[in-house]
């Protein structure tokens, strides 16, 4: 039986990883002659600033959410949140003077890790309910009917009752809006089902993946990962204790007023997700991708073997969750005075990060198929563009198609330009195509 899956795309990385995601599916269910299209139980969520998606591919407009309405500006939205005085405490060391902003929400977050935080604490409500409806189709009767049938007819085996729900949230650490909403998007996955929450993946670009956009592109990239890494090893270092127990050894549990705000009264024991990978650029050999896309698209590929492997996931997923902890404390021995080590065992500062590999050895017959259906498309579009700038060729369609009538000469054509003589097509002809 296939796992079922939430995938959620934060930022233009996010949005555009899924949109090569749910392109790489469609094709592995037409090469297994699959007709049903993708299954409930695989759901995409991209969330991002722009009320349109600018990710490039993108996933359909039910699958996206937009954070800001045309005409809202960031003076707006800090006027809202000023307004909550509750929160005051929780904004005061990073909030942003609305002065010294000039960036266009409706373009994004320009880049700025803080205003993408921001519009995740203002717009928690809406993020949140989204979220629940994908998660609602994924819990949905048919969903798990569906990967039967399809498992069913991809092995010719017959499906378990199992199917667990897995969430994936993939996005950037360097940019705006995506960087700043990673933390909000996994800790509301966390409140609204804690089984399923307190499992995330995350899927996170590293800066080196931009240096091809050049300096001027690139100039927040740095201190935003900076931020976005912080945020997320003291939400694993910190990992509360769900029972008030034993708070002689760990932290209290914590209810953040931005999941308050987003309706989300509950506690949590850590912040962000569960498992986060780095995702970079080059390998160690130094062999490396161009351009941010072509990093996208392999990640992808790659979250498309983990959903359509069977093999793949339970030595994958089962290993990640089985033996997180144990597997980072057996490969990095700390001595005294490194990192955390004092506490609970939960408590230690262990690495919080992992990375995964991935290869894949083809004869490169997909990728013909793709290059020689292109470059059939392109020479039927250079045929129907050119093809009444060469007289004869025309000429000799016209005659083929004739229906009644030769075809007739332009005189005005043959003054002009002696040498080449236009024909202009008898009119019953012309409708005769039309009407065919």
């Amino acid at each position: 039986m296939y796992e079922r899956y939430l995938f959620v795309g934060l930022g233009g990385s996010g949005g555009s990883t899924l949109g090569y995601l749910k392109n790489e599916l469609q094709r592995w269910l037409e090469k297994h002659e699959v007709e049903t299209g993708i299954p409930d139980g695989w759901q995409f969520l991209h969330i991002d600033t722009p009320m349109v998606s600018d990710a490039v591919p993108s996933l359909p407009e039910h699958e996206y959410l937009g954070l800001i309405s045309p005409g809202l500006q960031y003076d707006h939205v800090q006027t809202q949140l000023d307004g909550d005085v509750s929160i005051i405490d929780e904004m005061q060391t990073w909030r942003v003077d609305p002065a010294a902003v000039r960036v266009n929400l409706e373009h994004g977050a320009g880049q700025f890790r803080a205003i993408g935080r921001t519009i995740g604490y203002a717009f928690g409500q809406q993020i949140r309910n989204r979220i629940e409806q994908s998660l609602s189709r994924v819990k949905g009767a048919t969903a798990k009917g569906e990967l039967g049938e399809l498992y069913f007819k991809v092995t010719e085996e017959k499906a378990g009752s199992e199917s667990p729900i897995r969430v994936v949230v993939v996005s950037s650490l360097a940019g705006g809006t995506g960087a700043g909403l990673l933390q909000t998007v996994c800790d509301i996955l966390r409140s609204l089902d804690e089984g399923i929450g307190n499992h995330s993946f995350g899927v996170l670009y590293t800066p080196e993946v931009f240096s091809s956009l050049g300096a001027s592109s690139v100039g927040g990239v740095q201190p935003n990962s900076l931020a976005a890494i912080c945020e997320l090893l003291n939400g694993h270092w910190w990992n509360g204790s769900a029972s008030k127990d034993n708070l002689d050894e760990v932290a209290d549990p914590k209810t953040p007023l931005e999941l308050a705000r987003a309706g989300l009264p509950n506690a949590i024991t850590m912040s962000g997700p569960t498992y986060p990978f780095l995702i970079g650029r080059v390998n160690t050999s130094g062999v490396g991708y161009d351009t941010p896309d072509q990093v996208f698209a392999a990640t992808a590929q790659k979250l498309a073997s983990l959903v359509t492997d069977r093999k793949l996931q339970m030595e994958l997923i089962a290993y990640q969750l089985h033996g997180w902890n144990t597997s980072m404390a057996e490969g990095n021995l700390m001595g005294s005075g490194m990192l955390v080590d004092e506490g609970d065992w939960s408590e230690v500062g262990l690495p919080v990060f992992g990375a995964v590999g991935f290869a894949r050895l083809s004869t490169g017959a997909d990728y013909f198929e793709t290059y020689a259906a292109r470059r059939l498309v392109r020479e039927a579009l250079v045929d129907v563009l050119n093809v009444h700038t060469d007289q004869q060729t025309a000429g000799a369609i016209l005659e083929q198609l004739e229906v009644g009538g030769g075809p007739r000469r332009d005189p005005t054509a043959a003054r002009v330009h002696p040498h080449r003589t236009r024909r202009v097509p008898h009119p019953l002809r012309v409708d005769a195509r039309r009407i065919g």
